[in-house]
């Protein structure tokens, strides 16, 4: 089982499903298989404008929580939480148009239309009205959701959600002191330096 989380905090989602199966079948207690279960990637789609939009199942309780990551951050950046929460709740992630299993997109591609793939995810699962959970701008991409369609959404979540990027567009430049050292340490090829910067900022 340890394998398919560590599998999962890399990101790969099929390998971690394959060492779910193998201590699933390892496995001789009926509770204990359905724990293991519970934290399977269980992939579907969701369609809209002829595009697919992939989309994840986790565990299987009565209320559903909708996890929302921007596009840098990746699905793994919920993983421990979703081992944590999968046992209780329906949990649900999403390949953004453009990543993982879903289709490309053409940019710009802005945060309304994610929302609007967001919302084609919600209705595809059946799920509404979902809490959701929302990182950074996956945070406004929620916010711009419940305003447009409150019946799909029950409650928000909302970590560094910036609330100067719910103007126009969604996208207005950070601001703070931490900005132009992070982008001088970027240019300069500093990794090290700008994730301490992002990091003990953002983070």
């Amino acid at each position: 089982m340890l394998a398919g989380d560590l599998a999962s905090l890399r990101g790969d989602l099929k390998a971690a499903n394959a060492a779910y199966e193998r201590a699933i079948a390892a496995e001789t207690d009926a509770g204990r298989r359905r724990q293991i279960a519970n934290k399977q990637h269980r992939p579907q789609a969701a369609f809209r404008n002829g595009a697919k939009i992939v989309f994840y199942e986790h565990g299987g309780g009565d209320e559903a929580l909708l996890f929302i990551n921007p596009i840098v951050y990746g699905l793994a950046t919920f993983q421990p939480v979703l081992e944590r929460l999968c046992q209780d709740y329906r949990i649900i992630t999403i390949d953004p148009r453009g990543t993982g299993a879903s289709d490309p997109l053409t940019r710009p591609y802005s945060l309304d239309e994610h929302a609007e793939d967001v919302r084609a995810v919600i209705e595809a699962a059946g799920a509404a009205p979902v809490v959701g959970v929302g990182i950074s701008r996956g945070g406004n991409l929620l916010v711009k959701l419940s305003v447009s369609y409150p019946e799909l959404i029950s409650k928000l979540v909302l970590v560094s959600t910036a609330a100067d990027d719910m103007g126009p567009g969604g996208r207005t430049p950070p601001k703070g002191d931490y900005v132009k050292p992070f982008v001088e340490a970027f240019k300069a090829k500093d990794l090290d330096r700008a994730i301490r910067i992002f990091s003990g900022t953002v983070v």
